[in-house]
């Protein structure tokens, strides 16, 4: 009854008032508030409701305006999130008689805003006014937030954050060395009691303009993304001292995680600028930082001195490198499909104590992990060890299949999955058994953060964490498969590992276009450009892998058909200047391949003169290589042509017969086999001028890497006119080539040794003729149909090496007959007559 009488006292006493059934609530509810004085919890909600009410002061809602509009460039409405954000900065600071805090952090909040809208292009673009004149607005509000910052020792926070900024705007005016001059004496300013993380911002920020060449800072709307300028000495110097300065201070403040970031960040250093002989021992180091341990390292023996070869590595020496003994693991390969990916092969051992893999709990480690992953594959398979980058390849595919770069906002497992646990279907999770933690929004936070590539270090509870921005993972995931298409050198076989990773990399590529690209909300247009051109980088780099293994393979329409989806993709990307170099290569070798001679040395020179402009060591050395070994063939072939001549005029005439099955034995794919006269050269002026390039391109492919090391060898072989030193380096070739896993290439030197025994052992000359057939054959080896499967198109495998397989043939044959072997010559006659058919009818 009291809680009714108000309600009718109150209905009687306004009968032509018409309330609604919620402002009648209120009302009520008051009323029994009024009446009944021990309702408090109403009375103090009723407080609440009213203070949290309260309307904030305007220059306080204008500042936290920007958190809230800002969207991640990748949005639609990223420009116009950008102009309100500034315009609600730009009335804050109209406001007269604030704070000095305030303003501080509105001219801060202006110059943050203002430096996206810079490095996204907006202030050139004509439809956005908005944004004319931003640069004058950022260069003032820089300067005033400094003022105020240094007149106010509160403020001291602020100085860093727009120091930051001024360098940031200095290198993108090209003044660089004043943007470093800012950062190294912000350095020197810092004390003790300063917050750490600030510290290290101010290390890596100083880092991160030093560690790329001067040449290549350009501002955002002129730059040119097709630049690659070789990195300076003194640059490099720098960065080093730079490094070592910052992990100095993370050592003395026992900040471990971070030591192991300067590790990363040196070891990544040292192969950016091809600092090859130091990268043994920083990859050592980083890995014991990280505790992982690979199998045989610790047995390997150095033989020339006597020491492990991570201490001694020295790529201008590796002569003696690659006698090192393989690991004892042995591993073989298997496909299995994954949650990362449709078709992403893994590696299993065979040995029964199965090795188990570590797995990182954090994502800071996860990422250091696979850079570190990443650089050890790349730098063992560049200098020809490849059982040592097999084990870091299956390490860092154990990492990706187990969920490294998944950032699923579920149950967080805490199992550890051993190499069996490598590749798991996408059906059957590896930690659906293991115990798993509640995700908090704290967790939730961190992985929004890990999506887009930013990690966090802990540094002390009572300061903040560092927050490193890190490649973003698709970058990494997509990089992955070039990764591990690089370290497959071998294009021998039903199913080459190196045309596999290339195909699933680049259908891979696709399937991640199509997903949505994780950005934070601070990002720019120029962030999102960067991730696109490394995507698009990365796309060019698989397909010319993809070209290289079709034209080793002999598929020579499949390569030139992906040259030409490769030349529309670099010219759609913009960058077909960086990449001309390769393409051009690509297309002498097809030409080399082919038989086309004058087509491949007019692609070689001029591989070779714009991998010069683009400062590209490695192609332009290549391409002289090409050129030297196809001048070389050419004279030789002329000098055996006249050598012929003269031997048929000697002959009698009643072997006219046998003369004629030979010349028909020596048919061959006219396509790969037929030489222009014209280009052929014995002059011994040009034979000079030929000798003296080939002896350049040996001398430079002295620590160009494995392969080079190689290549350099055989070149010294055909030129020298003793026959042990050409023994010498050819047996040392083709021991680097086995180590390093490149069985094209080892095929072309079984070959040449086998020359060099043809009249002294016969026996082992027809064992390496065997082994060179072999391999050349399976150069062309295709897929089996499954049992019970009809077959479309013709049955067995392709040719392969057509014209190796030819001179094999007939030089088996010569063996044969010389011998007295008669049923052994007429079996190699069936074959050689049985590869002609199938020449003639490819």
């Amino acid at each position: 009854m009291e809680v009714d009488a108000p309600t009718t006292a109150s209905s009687s006493s306004s009968p032509h008032f018409s309330r609604s059934p919620k402002r009648k609530l209120v009302e009520d509810v008051e009323m029994s508030a009024t009446c009944s004085p021990s309702s408090s919890p109403l009375t103090e909600i009723d407080e609440e409701e009213k203070l949290s009410l309260a309307p904030l002061p305007a220059p306080i809602l204008l500042l936290h305006l920007p958190a809230i509009l800002i969207h991640p460039p990748n949005h639609q409405l990223h420009a116009r999130s950008l102009c309100m954000s500034l315009l609600a900065l730009r009335r804050c600071l109209k406001i007269s008689g604030q704070s000095p805090d305030i303003e501080c952090r509105a001219l801060t909040s202006l110059a943050e805003v203002g430096m996206i809208v810079i490095d996204g292009g907006f202030a050139q673009q004509e439809q956005h006014v908005w944004a004319h004149g931003i640069e004058t607005e950022v260069e003032d509000a820089i300067s005033k937030g400094l003022m105020i910052a240094q007149k106010h020792p509160s403020l001291r926070i602020y100085r860093s954050q727009l120091t930051f900024l001024a360098a940031q705007l200095a290198a993108w005016q090209n003044n660089i060395k004043f943007a470093r001059m800012l950062l190294r004496r912000l350095l020197t300013t810092y004390l003790p009691s300063d917050p750490p993380h600030i510290i290290y911002t101010a290390h890596l920020k100083f880092i991160s303009h030093l560690i790329t060449p001067i040449e290549t800072q350009y501002k955002p709307t002129t730059m040119v993304s097709n630049a690659s300028p070789v990195k300076l000495s003194q640059d490099v110097r720098q960065t080093m001292s730079a490094i070592q300065a910052m992990q100095k201070h993370a050592c003395k403040y026992g900040h471990n995680e971070v030591v192991l970031l300067t590790r990363v960040l040196r070891l990544r250093q040292l192969v950016s600028s091809g600092l090859w002989d130091q990268v043994s021992e920083a990859l050592a180091e980083t890995e014991e930082a990280l505790g992982l341990q690979f199998a045989g390292e610790q047995d390997t023996v150095d033989q020339s001195a006597g020491q492990s070869p991570r201490k001694g590595l020295r790529v201008t020496d590796l002569n003696t490198v690659h006698m090192n003994p393989p690991s004892p693991t042995k591993l073989s390969f298997s496909t299995k499909p994954s949650n990362t990916s449709d078709a992403q092969p893994s590696l299993t051992p065979v040995s029964e104590a199965t090795p188990s893999f570590k797995m990182f709990h954090t994502y800071f480690e996860r990422s250091m992990a696979l850079h570190t992953l990443l650089i050890g594959v790349v730098f063992y398979t560049y200098v020809g060890r490849v059982s040592d980058a097999t084990q870091r390849l299956s390490h860092l595919h154990a990492l990706l299949d187990a969920g490294a770069l998944r950032f699923d906002k579920k149950a967080v497992s805490t199992s550890t999955p051993s190499s069996s646990d490598a590749s798991p279907t996408p059906n059957d999770s590896n930690t659906a058994d293991a115990p798993q933690t509640e995700v908090t929004s704290q967790d939730t936070q961190e992985i929004d953060d890990a999506a887009c590539g930013i990690v966090y270090i802990p540094l002390s509870e009572s300061s903040p964490s560092l927050y490193v921005q890190t490649t973003h993972p698709r970058i990494l995931y997509v990089l992955a498969f070039l990764v591990s298409c690089v370290a497959k050198k071998d294009p021998v076989g039903r199913r080459p590992k190196r045309k596999i990773f290339a195909i699933e990399g680049l259908s891979t590529w696709e399937r991640e276009l199509k997903k949505e690209l994780h950005l934070p909300s601070f990002a720019s247009m120029g962030d999102l450009e960067g991730i696109d051109t490394r995507l698009a980088k990365i796309k060019a780099d698989l397909m010319c892998e993809l070209v290289g293994v079709s034209i080793m393979r002999s598929e020579f329409n499949a390569a030139e058909q992906t040259l030409s989806v490769l030349i529309a993709h670099l010219r759609n990307a913009d960058l077909f200047l960086s990449f001309s170099g390769r393409v051009t290569l690509h297309h002498a070798h097809l030409a080399h391949a082919q038989g086309q001679t004058d087509r491949a040395m007019q692609c070689y020179e001029l591989a070779e003169a714009l991998a010069g402009e683009r400062g590209d060591d490695f192609v332009r050395i290549s391409a002289r290589a090409g050129r030297a070994c196809l001048s070389i063939g050419l004279i030789r072939d002329k000098e055996y042509s006249r050598m012929g001549n003269k031997e048929e005029v000697k002959r009698e005439l009643p072997k006219r017969k046998t003369r004629e099955k030979s010349r028909e034995r020596k048919v061959v794919d006219e396509d790969a086999m037929v030489v222009d006269g014209n280009t052929l050269v014995a002059e011994p002026e040009e034979w000079e001028d030929v000798q003296k390039l080939a002896e350049d391109v040996a001398e430079a492919c002295r620590g160009m890497g494995g392969t080079m090391w190689s290549v350099g060898r055989v070149i010294e072989a055909c030129l020298t006119e003793e026959i042990l030193k050409s023994k010498q380096h050819l047996k040392s070739a083709l021991s680097f080539a086995s180590s390093a896993g490149d069985n094209h290439l080892r095929a072309l030197i079984l070959a040449l040794i086998a020359s060099h025994y043809f009249h002294t052992a016969t026996d082992d000359a027809l064992g390496m003729l065997g082994m060179c057939e072999n391999l050349a054959a399976g150069l062309g080896a295709t897929v089996k149909p499954p049992p019970g499967a009809k077959s479309k198109g013709k049955n067995g495998d392709a040719i392969g090496n057509a014209p190796l397989r030819t001179w094999v043939g007939d030089r088996s044959l010569e063996i044969h007959k010389r011998t007295g072997n008669g049923p052994a010559a007429t079996k190699q006659e069936a074959a050689n007559r049985a590869l002609q058919t199938l020449i003639r009818n490819k």
